[in-house]
């Protein structure tokens, strides 16, 4: 996911950053960096496409149709540690080869996991050919990442201990136990470096979402690299990208005096275009140039909109107010277009514009379709909650961006409006703020595995959490089926929508404290494993260490593998 269109502004923009690299047969690679970062959750939601023949990897013949549902399980997990090696001999790691997978999110990242898992139930229980795997099981507190932790257990051990190619660098492995998103528990790492290992050693970060962009370059890291898979080149084609080239290209885009203040900005900018925790304002709809009109718009004013962890308000309110002039233009301009799925038509902008003989919009009934659009957000147009909406905003704003930069204010702030305000009232909201309003956030706690798993599955995949727990979302006596959050039907709002994958499904948002005290109302002494919040793991091989391993995945008799806890940053 990510900031939408940035990829392709920063790819043509900066060609001279990117480096094309094809996978080979029994490669080695040419390239290395003293510290490689792998935010593995593709990768394993690929493997399990591959294995289980579903999505976008989905084929006619099925080479693993002889295999029982465990032995389809064991090959998920072996795929996915192919994967791993697949990365590193393209980029190799010299000093730390560090593994995250996703653990326990954010409840704003919550949000967003609860309509992609509603969608793909929905997908999955209305195609003429039933898939034994559930894809939410890619999910933490599931038996199903239980079990892929305890794979990597085995398989890290057993690599560090018969490769000659892996005994050279230390192996950290986050599993989902541990709270946070893989890329933002990758963040804290660097983040918690010695200034001079950040500084001087050669880092990359190896992901398929978006947001890695974001972050290599919010990292403010020297010598940092972003390898990708190139999706529109075919298979076995990656983009390596020198983020050091990107941001000195960005400080001759934007303003030079302090580059990290205005690479910090160009985030923020981009985040105000759109973001995973934020829907994007209606005016930005031509993704291609909404960031560009941005970057034009910041080189003009000549003002920083962020700074000392806080957005500056007088500032910004500038720059909104300048966005504002346009805004009417950009809706009278979405009116032309004639999308070719009549879902994606947004009748409720059609309906506040005047046509004339040759059906071109001439006019746009702005007050009208203010009133239409907070009816359809689900509010009034009074001033009272549209203020509220915009104070919202504006916190979830700060919220994103101070996520990115400095780490993870707060566990429990989310945006809970499924539309942004319109861009003339965030700016009719600033002008009247006080310009020295400080945000401030409570950092509160991580929600469980299963806290988790109750917020954000659908009813249909109640069984992937232990028995005990699976009346919460199927008993009508249950508060949480009381208060509506597991609905069988939902609609998809595609207004004004130009992909499929855009379509917002429509459902109620959930009240983490709701499911807090039902999960805890549960009558049990039992404590699964699973539902434990852990640590990274830090693998070393030592030629003086011996030890027994073993394990359900095997047994290592002489492992010379010494594995210790990292502190983990406090929960």
């Amino acid at each position: 996911m990510g900031v939408p269109g940035l990829w392709p502004f920063i790819r043509d923009r900066f060609p001279n950053a990117v480096r094309r690299i094809v996978k080979v047969p029994s490669g080695t690679a040419e390239t290395k960096f003293d510290y490689i970062y792998l935010d593995a959750n593709g990768l394993l939601h690929t493997a399990a496409q591959h294995v289980f023949n579903y999505g976008e990897k989905k084929r006619h013949l099925d080479p693993y149709h002889r295999m029982n549902y465990d032995e389809k399980i064991k090959r998920v997990f072996e795929l996915f540690f192919e994967q791993i090696v697949d990365v590193i001999s393209m980029i190799a790691p010299v000093e730390i080869l560090y593994i995250a997978i996703d653990g326990p999110a954010p409840r704003a990242k919550q949000n967003q996991q609860r309509e992609r898992r509603f969608l793909a139930a929905r997908d999955r229980t209305s195609k003429t050919t039933f898939t034994a795997f559930d894809s939410n099981s890619i999910t933490p507190g599931t038996e199903f990442m239980h079990r892929l932790s305890q794979f990597m257990y085995f398989k890290i051990r057993y690599a560090l201990n018969t490769s000659g190619r892996w005994t050279p660098f230390k192996v950290i492995f986050s599993p989902p136990s541990v709270p946070g998103e893989g890329e933002h528990k990758i963040m804290d790492y660097i983040r918690a470096l010695p200034e001079s290992i950040r500084n001087e050693r050669s880092h990359c970060m190896f992901g398929p979402d978006g947001d890695l962009l974001m972050l290599t370059l919010a990292s403010h890291v020297k010598k940092m690299s972003l390898f990708r898979e190139d999706q529109f080149a075919g298979p076995n084609r990656y983009d390596l990208i020198d983020m050091a080239i990107v941001r000195d290209g960005l400080t001759t885009i934007i303003l030079e005096e302090n580059r990290d203040q205005n690479i910090n900005d160009f985030i923020f900018m981009g985040f105000f275009v759109g973001n995973d925790f934020l829907p994007r304002i209606k005016m930005f709809y031509r993704l291609d140039d909404s960031l560009q009109r941005m970057i034009e718009l910041y080189e003009t004013l000549s003002i920083n909109l962020t700074g000392h962890q806080q957005i500056l308000i007088r500032n910004f309110s500038v720059f909104v107010h300048h966005l504002k002039k346009i805004e009417y233009d950009c809706l009278l301009d979405q009116a032309t277009l004639t999308p070719r799925d009549p879902r994606f038509v947004d009748y409720t902008l059609n309906e506040c514009i005047i046509f004339d003989d040759l059906a071109v919009p001439i006019k746009l009934d702005m007050k009208m379709y203010q009133n239409r659009y907070y009816k359809k957000v689900g509010i009034d147009a009074s001033q009272k909650s549209i203020d509220k909406m915009c104070e919202a905003y504006l916190r979830n704003l700060l919220w994103v961006y101070l996520y990115y930069i400095n780490g993870l204010p707060s566990w429990e702030e989310a945006y809970t409006y499924r539309y942004a305000p319109l861009m003339s009232d965030l700016s009719n909201y600033l002008e009247r703020l006080n310009p020295s309003t400080k945000i401030v956030f409570d950092r509160s706690r991580p929600a469980k595995p299963f806290e988790q798993l109750l917020s954000v599955l659908p009813s249909s995949s109640a069984s992937l959490l232990p028995e005990i727990y699976r009346p919460l979302m199927l008993s009508t006596d249950s508060p949480l089926v009381k208060a509506g959050y597991y609905p069988k039907f939902f609609d998809v709002d595609y207004e004004g929508k130009r992909k499929e994958h855009e379509g917002k499904p429509i459902l109620p948002f959930v009240d983490f404290k709701t499911v807090s005290d039902a999960y805890n109302g549960v009558n049990t002494h039992f404590r699964w494993k699973r539902n434990r919040l852990g640590s990274d793991s830090l693998f070393r091989w030592i030629p003086t260490f011996s030890t027994r391993f073993k394990s359900r995945y095997g047994e290592i008799k002489n492992c010379r593998v010494r594995v210790d806890a990292l502190k983990t940053k406090q929960f």
